[in-house]
């Protein structure tokens, strides 16, 4: 609850600003509203006490003479007079030996007073917040003949000192209010710029580097917008030489996979070519043997066909492993890995290279990619080729460092093996391959996805295929990519969301 109320309080600079003068006044008031109340209740105090003197010793004058003539009923009427006189507690007339001569209560006369002031002065006997007691001497012809005794209360003055307090509390209340409007229409004002390159901010966050924050002015947040569209410019530069950079290396990418490709085909076609070379030949002999007849021409062209489709299927899956991906489409990891098997069959076979696929969601393991079956529990919804061109790109390098290998070994039985092993923990799916080059040198491992990178020699690599392959899945894939050594196999591993946000650069 505290933390939502300071995140509503304080979420921006202008709620801090807001807030921050708000207390301040709200601060100042009420120190305001205690000082003045306390400076009122003692300037009333004083007040009544200065009333008190007043009014005793104005009694005192008037009731000499009644006191000297011992005209009692005179004194208890001039005493009467004054008992609805604000404030009034009592009102005494005594005289030198402290009898009550007079009383607003008449059943006290006639009682003695014994706390009387010894000098005939008029003195203030008792000046606390209840009450103030004031005693007034009678004189008369200069002589000291009795005493008037006044006691005040302050219900007045509190009652008064309440207004006052009330009436503090609703002036404050109102500058308050009027001070916020005020303050919060001065922080819209002095923070309206700041909104405005803070709006230019969250558009770049989104990709948009054209806008520029349109501040006016030679001060601070003048100062901070120009400093800021200077950087979006610089941002801007930088970002066109980036994304020219990236599609470059996409290129290259693309043309050295092209390659690999092409390579692959030529393997995948020899075969095929040096069947219909033979079929070619076969014909030329058969007429010369006089063996030419419909049947021998139907299973010529039969055969041919055959070597023909399976040629142009080889072309198909090379054409699409370059189809430029635009949008998303649900497909298996597994199946990717046995599509990039089928293309490199040839070589695989050649270089004494197998394969084996596991799925251990199911416990399944697959040594030939016509026998890999689709499972439902390694499908994505991301974008194919790209992912393709990864897997292509890792299995490609694998069977260099294996075939780099045998060259250095005497032993050249001793067979490579290259593993792909699918692995699932809730919505992330986990592709490792793995395989038995000797593994990745610990100087260079970290430099491994480094543009321009390569341990291959010569113009065999052109180090940018793993960098790709990096771009592609941590920026295309929404995935993350690494590389360790296991007992000298080299292991690289693709995570994966199920579904993969985003869009594909192009």
């Amino acid at each position: 609850m505290l933390n939502r109320l300071k995140r509503l309080l304080t979420a921006t600079l202008r709620r801090q600003l807001t807030l921050g003068i708000v207390l301040v006044v709200s601060l100042s008031m009420a120190l305001f509203v205690w000082d003045m109340t306390n400076r009122q209740l003692v300037a009333l105090i004083d007040k009544q006490a200065d009333r008190a003197r007043s009014l005793a010793s104005s009694v005192g004058m008037s009731s000499a003479i009644w006191v000297a003539s011992r005209d009692y009923s005179g004194l208890q009427e001039i005493v009467n007079g004054l008992t609805q006189f604000p404030g009034m507690q009592y009102i005494i007339v005594l005289n030198l030996h402290g009898e009550v001569l007079a009383h607003n209560d008449e059943s006290k006369r006639g009682l003695y007073l014994s706390d009387l002031p010894q000098e005939a002065k008029v003195r203030l006997l008792q000046h606390n917040k209840s009450l103030v007691d004031v005693a007034s001497p009678i004189m008369m012809a200069g002589r000291h003949i009795g005493w008037v005794r006044i006691g005040l209360d302050y219900q007045e003055i509190h009652d008064r000192l309440h207004d006052a307090v009330v009436n503090g509390i609703a002036y404050a209340l109102i500058a308050i209010v009027l001070s916020t409007l005020l303050v919060t229409l001065t922080a819209r004002y002095m923070t309206r710029r700041l909104y405005t390159i803070a709006k230019v901010a969250d558009a770049v966050q989104t990709g948009n580097l054209r806008l520029r924050a349109e501040v006016s002015g030679e001060d601070e947040a003048a100062k901070l917008a120009l400093q800021f569209n200077n950087m979006l410019e610089r941002l801007s530069q930088e970002t066109a030489k980036r994304i020219a950079q990236e599609n470059m290396l996409m290129q290259q990418s693309k043309m050295a996979a092209m390659g690999e490709m092409m390579a692959a085909v030529a393997h995948q076609w020899r075969q095929p070519l040096s069947n219909i070379s033979y079929l070619i030949q076969d014909i030329r002999d058969a007429w010369d043997y006089k063996e030419l007849d419909d049947t021998y021409l139907n299973n010529t062209v039969k055969g041919a066909l055959i070597q023909i489709d399976f040629m142009s299927s080889t072309l198909n899956d090379f054409k699409n492993f370059f189809k430029p991906a635009k949008e998303k489409e649900t497909f298996d990891l597994i199946e990717i890995a046995a599509n990039v098997f089928s293309l490199l069959s040839h070589q695989f076979k050649t270089n004494s290279i197998r394969y084996q696929i596991t799925c251990h969601i199911h416990d399944k393991s697959f040594n030939h990619y016509a026998e890999v079956v689709p499972c439902t529990a390694t499908t994505i919804t991301s974008y194919k080729n790209y992912f393709s061109h990864v897997i292509l790109n890792i299995i490609s390098n694998a069977k260099d460092a294996i075939v780099d290998k045998k060259k250095g070994l005497t032993d050249e039985a001793e067979e490579g093996i290259i593993r792909v092993d699918a692995y699932r923990d809730g919505g992330t799916l986990r592709m490792e391959i793995s395989d038995n080059g000797g593994g990745i040198p610990d100087e260079i491992i970290d430099r491994i996805f480094d543009p321009y990178f390569t341990t291959k020699e010569g113009e065999k690599g052109t180090g940018i295929g793993l960098y790709m392959s990096k771009m592609i899945v941590e920026d295309v894939l929404g995935g993350k990519i690494s590389t360790k050594n296991i007992n000298g196999w080299a292991v690289f591993t693709i995570e994966l969301n199920e579904v993969v946000e985003g869009f594909p650069k192009q």
